[in-house]
């Protein structure tokens, strides 16, 4: 029973813990944006492979395609800084001694990273579909025989 009475630590004064709320808001919201990436790139890629849509005969046209490359570069860039910030988060829960500072310098970096990656990655694939309805638009290729 005497060393209930006795202060703790943790309990004592000045703590060196860090508080673990802001960085799992953080991870919660760079896990739902690293959804959103798998998404979008399980998307495109079936967009590619069916072919029930509308295609050019024109190779020129076709090559509008490559613009899901760079999309998929930055959609995986966004994954990867989605999983640093996964990283720093479980730095903040695990390390006994963290330096707040740099874990929040850390997080703060990656996390903006992953949007502007996701940024990026949106604008790739929303050049695709702005040139892929104008084209659709202002065709004139005989669609009626696909």
């Amino acid at each position: 029973m005497l060393f209930l009475a006795q202060p703790s630590p943790i309990s004592s004064g000045a703590s060196t813990s860090l508080d673990p709320a802001p960085f799992a808001a953080v991870a919660a919201s760079a896990q739902t944006i690293m959804g959103w990436s798998l998404i979008i790139i399980g998307s495109s890629v079936l967009a590619l492979l069916q072919r029930s849509y509308v295609r050019s005969c024109s190779v020129i046209v076709r090559l509008i395609y490559l613009l899901f490359v760079p999309g998929w570069l930055f959609l995986a860039l966004s994954i990867y800084s989605g999983t640093r910030v996964q990283g720093v988060y479980l730095a903040a829960l695990f390390v006994s001694h963290p330096d707040s500072r740099s874990l929040k310098f850390t997080i703060n970096s990656d996390f903006a990273d992953q949007i502007h990656n996701l940024r990026y990655g949106l604008l790739c694939f929303s050049l695709w579909l702005l040139v892929y309805l104008l084209w659709w638009i202002f065709t004139t290729e005989d669609l009626t025989s696909k």
